[in-house]
């Protein structure tokens, strides 16, 4: 009977249930690892640390993660995919530990959403100090400008990192006292290069990335326009007015722009 009873309590002592349970003397606690903003569509590995009571930590492994609403973030072999914006709480448990971070899901910000609105490559008279490019933030929320740049041929300009709230209109003007007296628009940059007025290829980068791009007269001869731009000598313009766009509706063909004598 005494034999017995010492192996079921063995048994006991070895199941799973009671190792997978057992602290080790040294450990405290537990620690997620994991940014407090994100943007939705992101990925993050999700991590967390053992905390010993000398003050060290260790990786921790086997930790069961959940998440407080699976319809704005989902967990997959210790990945988390961020769906849609809001607050979730995540919780990281191990060693009969857990620690949970509430993280923000932001919007994630629609870059392209900035796009080309009006050009003007061909001034009246002397084209010199009379050129500009304006953009446009066609989102419902602010845009930084940092790592925007125009770019015509091989010359480009950065547009430093100001805000642009929804909607709004920024002008790039060879010379600012001459953008305000000829056409009565401040400029928020110096436009560094020239147009050529025989066809030009007028672009807008992000980090190199190119955001949007309009064929001024069918583009240049280095880039002229595809066949899916429609149209192998528009848009254009004839002197004294730019061309413009038509509405914040991008279909990226010629059909976006008309000529206007208003930048606005």
């Amino acid at each position: 009977m005494k034999l017995i009873l010492l192996l079921s309590v063995l048994i006991a002592s070895c199941s799973g249930d009671e190792i997978q349970n057992e602290i080790p003397d040294d450990v405290c606690g537990i620690k997620l690892i994991i940014p407090s903003e994100v943007a939705e569509g992101d990925f993050h590995e999700l991590k967390s640390v053992i905390l010993k009571k000398d003050g060290t930590r260790s990786v921790a492994s086997d930790v069961n993660y959940t998440v407080s609403d699976e319809l704005l973030v989902s967990v997959l072999e210790g990945k988390a995919e961020f769906l849609k914006p809001g607050n979730v709480f995540i919780t990281a448990a191990a060693n009969g530990f857990e620690d949970s971070c509430e993280i923000l899901i932001t919007r994630k910000i629609n870059y392209s959403a900035v796009k080309i609105y009006s050009v003007m490559y061909n001034p009246s008279g002397a084209d010199s100090g009379k050129e500009f490019i304006s953009i446009k933030n066609t989102w419902d929320e602010k845009i930084s400008l940092k790592g925007y740049a125009l770019g015509a041929g091989t010359s480009s300009c950065v547009l430093g990192d100001a805000e642009m709230s929804p909607g709004e209109i920024l002008y790039y003007c060879q010379d600012e006292v001459s953008a305000l007296s000829l056409y009565s628009i401040s400029s928020s940059g110096e436009l560094k290069f020239t147009m050529k007025n025989s066809g030009e290829t007028v672009k807008l980068f992000r980090n190199d990335l190119l955001i949007d791009c309009v064929y001024v007269n069918g583009g240049s001869k280095d880039e002229a326009a595809s066949a899916e731009w429609g149209s192998a000598g528009l848009p254009a313009a004839k002197e004294g007015n730019c061309i413009k766009r038509q509405s914040d509706i991008d279909t990226d063909t010629f059909a976006d722009w008309i000529e206007s004598s208003e930048p606005f």
